[in-house]
């Protein structure tokens, strides 16, 4: 059989993939895909309709529209202290996934290795590796909320680092880099010259009077800053396909090249929605924030007041939970699996993607086990969280993306399962 290019035929099936196959299914609760319930915002719709009525249906410039490059500039400076220019320093993605996989292409190489705080976003893994790079994993425990310290980071920098991703607020557990974490972060940059990849699609959504740092307001960090950024999770579009990378002249002229040969431009259309909501739909974010608090807290409770065998850290920000299961894995991992290979579950067992049936004949994973167990036990779908890495092992990760009233009943059914165990 003819071999596929970059050992993809080795790259193993996405938990993502299972999670979507699953999701699928009649009466799911889906606590587990980061998907906001949320509409685009009206100003943003009528902005779409009115730029196809206008005949904007063509390629835009490369880098973007102008109008959305200043839409981008103005958001920056307020939100994020930090100034760009829009001719020379940004590019318009089709989405924040093209603009990681391209920004990694624009600054790492066979043989470089780029510092990974874990838990992490489970798409940084197979990017690094198609780059040809090596992801070094730095793990954060639940007792450090999740941010590793600076010492455990300078630990693992080399010759051969690159550079280094950091998700703040962070998926999948909601943690928020304080402005001194990034501080020596920026410090290690500086010293041993690589580039800091700032991933902040969830710097709007953040609680408990919680501010989002960019390290690129750090006046040194001009050369050695790459933001990533969209209107996915903060405007609730995820289907317009809009992100964008904001970086140096240099970094920005490499990433146009891979830009130019993978999709030439954003597509219109959503630029002129993005527009529009970065300009007039502040509104939007902060109603939304409100009602992502609500569920928030009411996870908070049920989950470390009523619900036994688990329990779970405050998150900042984004609409994530890390929830911590060891409990339950300790005492009942095999009682879950013998229910899983049951005959009671036998349509459900049939339904699974077959590398979740590997997962059940392995066994071996509380987290990924425990995801099935709650699917198929209450309906409610969560993501395993060894999905973000080992030190992930024994937490499911839980979206609060859902309607208040589905979380609702997913908690009250969850409690009533897991009581007898309690």
């Amino acid at each position: 059989m003819t071999k596929l290019a970059r050992g993809l035929d080795q790259f193993p099936q996405k938990t993502i993939y299972v999670l979507l196959s699953l999701a699928r299914e009649s009466g799911m609760v889906n606590l587990g895909l980061g998907e906001p319930n949320f509409d685009a915002p009206r100003e943003a719709i009528d902005a779409a309709i009115n730029s196809l009525k206008s005949g904007e249906t063509h390629y835009t410039p490369d880098p973007g529209t102008m109008q959305m490059r200043e839409a981008i500039l103005e958001k920056t400076k307020r939100d994020n202290d930090f100034d760009f220019d829009p001719e020379t320093e940004i590019i318009v993605t089709a989405g924040s996934s093209a603009a990681l996989f391209g920004t990694i292409l624009a600054t790492v190489e066979t043989g470089d290795e780029v510092i990974v705080p874990a838990p992490s976003y489970l798409a940084y893994d197979p990017v690094i590796k198609f780059a040809g790079a090596r992801p070094i994993f730095v793990p954060a425990t639940e007792e450090n909320d999740f941010i590793p310290t600076t010492e455990d980071i300078a630990s693992v920098v080399t010759h051969r680092t690159k550079a280094m991703i950091v998700c703040s607020p962070n998926n999948p557990t909601g943690a928020v880099w304080s402005k001194s974490n990034l501080r020596g972060i920026a410090d290690l940059a500086l010293d041993h010259d690589f580039h800091v990849i700032s991933d902040e699609l969830y710097e709007r959504i953040l609680y408990d009077g919680n501010k989002a740092q960019s390290i690129a307001s750090f006046d040194d960090m001009q050369e050695h800053a790459i933001t990533l950024n969209g209107v996915s999770k903060s405007y609730a579009m995820t289907g317009f396909r809009v992100g964008w990378v904001i970086g140096s002249a240099r970094v920005i002229d490499a990433y146009r090249k891979i830009h130019q040969n993978i999709s030439v431009c954003a597509c219109a259309t959503s630029q002129a929605a993005s527009t529009a909501a970065l300009n007039d739909c502040e509104y939007y974010v902060q109603d939304m924030v409100s009602e992502y608090d609500r569920r928030r807290k009411l996870l908070l409770d049920r989950i470390n007041n009523h619900i036994p065998l688990m329990s779970v850290t405050r998150p900042k920000g984004s609409f994530y939970m890390f929830v911590n299961v060891k409990d339950l894995v300790d005492k009942y991992l095999e009682d879950m699996l013998e229910y899983l290979r049951s005959e009671k579950v036998k349509s459900f067992y049939k339904k699974i993607p077959d590398v979740g049936k590997q997962w059940v004949n392995e066994g071996d994973s509380g987290s990924k086990i425990s995801m099935l167990y709650l699917i198929a036990k209450v309906k409610t779908l969560t993501a395993p969280g060894i999905a973000f890495g080992p030190v992930g092992e024994n937490f499911l990760r839980v979206s609060f993306a859902q309607e208040y009233g589905l979380i609702e009943n997913a908690l009250n059914n969850m409690q009533k399962v897991l009581e007898p165990w309690g």
